[in-house]
């Protein structure tokens, strides 16, 4: 499945669903207009995934209203915004995002700018649907993170790693496993969630850059 077929499943599917239970009851009335903030780095060193996701929400919102835009009798206006990676620059486009009344924020593909924005999602009562953002803490059971304003629409780290447990085998006591991350957020969620999965086995994470 391609990537944008993928965000169009998810996160195309989440704004979708709130629009339709939060639309007008009346079929012929005007359409209300409801802004949908993407926050994505389509700036810096993970512009080529941020590009990814504005391309693929925007075709799946494209393809899901057959062109029209407007599930519900809603009209879906998307303003897109360039976190460059950086939780502070996000969490002011957030911010700015919340005073234009968006009640919809998707986005992001840094765990870093994730665990910045779902507390915002909570405090300001805004739906927010992370992107590719891996970290488990953004919505794990417990996690301070976590709330009921806040949805994920890829795999989480963990779920990533499974794949490699079960090419592995089950006995991981007294084997060393390197993992080869990036010097981030989504690195070290990696090596935190490694013991989980290989329970036994001495974690090294090796970052690079």
């Amino acid at each position: 499945m391609s990537v944008r077929k993928m965000l169009r499943n998810a996160t195309v599917l989440g704004v979708s669903a709130a629009l339709v239970f939060a639309g007008s009851t009346a079929a012929n009335a005007a359409p209300k207009t409801v802004e949908v903030s993407v926050i994505s780095s389509t700036s810096g060193g993970l512009k080529p995934f941020g590009d990814a996701y504005v391309a693929g929400l925007e075709w799946g919102l494209n393809y899901f209203t057959k062109g029209t835009m407007v599930v519900n009798n809603q009209k879906i206006v998307v303003t897109k915004y360039d976190d460059g990676g950086l939780p502070d620059t996000a969490t002011t486009h957030f911010k700015t995002a919340v005073g234009k009344k968006s009640q919809i924020v998707v986005g992001t593909v840094s765990s870093g700018v994730a665990l910045a924005l779902a507390p915002l999602a909570s405090q300001n009562k805004v739906l927010y649907i992370s992107g590719p953002a891996k970290m488990f803490l953004i919505t794990q059971k417990g996690s301070p993170f976590a709330n009921k304003y806040t949805f994920r629409s890829g795999v989480q780290t963990e779920q990533d790693l499974i794949p490699i447990k079960g090419a592995l085998g089950n006995n991981f006591a007294g084997k060393r496993i390197v993992l080869f991350v990036e010097d981030n957020a989504f690195g070290d969620a990696y090596i935190s969630a490694a013991p989980k999965i290989f329970p036994g086995a001495t974690i090294i994470g090796q970052k690079v850059t």
